[in-house]
């Protein structure tokens, strides 16, 4: 089961509206032939849509929910869920968004690799005084050990990989970061070469780790499904880590 793109824009739920949708779809889930919940989700345009909607459908079976899923820009994915029109899959946890919004247990954790033409760097330290390019959505504290200055540049590029690496080519930036779902380097390289072609060289290993995970707006009506979707992600651990790493070294 693969989540089908939404097309017309989320419509934006009143507080009550939204509660009244979850009382409903809670007691159609207590009745055998209701259909399930259906819940909006968004992600943000470059995601891979195949593995994330094998992923989603997963939860779904095992949560009893299913989902209307749309892919947009990282700006709007950010309006969408902080007015709470929708979970997200794949914002990063920050003390700032961790204020307004309720965040789900770790889906999984993605590294965070160095992408360039030459001289990348394998730790975090070596990106000091150099021109980094970042994904939308990666917040720069995540770049920074505690209490450390920032000593390279930044800038956020938009775009699928091919888009972002085509910047990175064109002398935009000296290293583009890209997140990937497991360890495996000689995964990453095939992706890196059939988005930008040859001449583009890796970090040995991630930079650093991030936890994925869904969130939503703390006073929405779809954060009182995260319990639920936290039970979903805990009974189907082993299943997910099989999904997201099938050849595991």
């Amino acid at each position: 089961m693969t989540p089908a793109l939404l097309k017309p824009p989320m419509p934006r739920l009143t507080r009550r509206q939204g509660l009244i949708a979850v009382a409903a779809g809670l007691a159609a889930s207590a009745g055998r032939a209701e259909p399930a919940p259906e819940l909006p989700i968004a992600m943000a345009e470059g995601t891979d849509a195949t593995v994330m909607g094998e992923l989603l459908a997963l939860l779904g079976q095992e949560a009893g929910l299913t989902w209307q899923v749309e892919r947009v820009p990282f700006t709007r994915l950010l309006h969408l869920v902080r007015n709470g029109q929708c979970l997200a899959l794949g914002l990063g946890q920050t003390p700032e968004r961790a204020r307004t919004l309720a965040f789900s247990q770790p889906l999984f954790s993605a590294g965070l690799w160095a992408v360039g033409t030459a001289n990348v760097p394998h730790k975090l330290q070596d990106l000091a005084g150099r021109r980094v390019c970042i994904p939308p959505g990666m917040h720069q504290d995540t770049l920074l050990a505690d209490g450390q200055p920032r000593t390279f540049q930044l800038e956020t590029v938009s775009g699928d990989l091919a888009q972002r690496l085509r910047m990175l080519k064109a002398g935009r930036c000296e290293l583009l970061l890209v997140s990937h779902r497991n360890g495996h380097a000689q995964q990453l390289q095939q992706r890196v070469d059939e988005a930008g072609g040859p001449g583009l060289r890796l970090s040995r290993g991630p930079l650093l780790e991030q936890a994925v995970r869904l969130c939503a707006a703390k006073d929405s009506p779809w954060a009182t499904y995260l319990p639920r979707l936290d039970q979903a992600i805990h009974a189907q651990r082993a299943q997910l880590q099989r999904l997201l790493d099938p050849h595991p070294a």
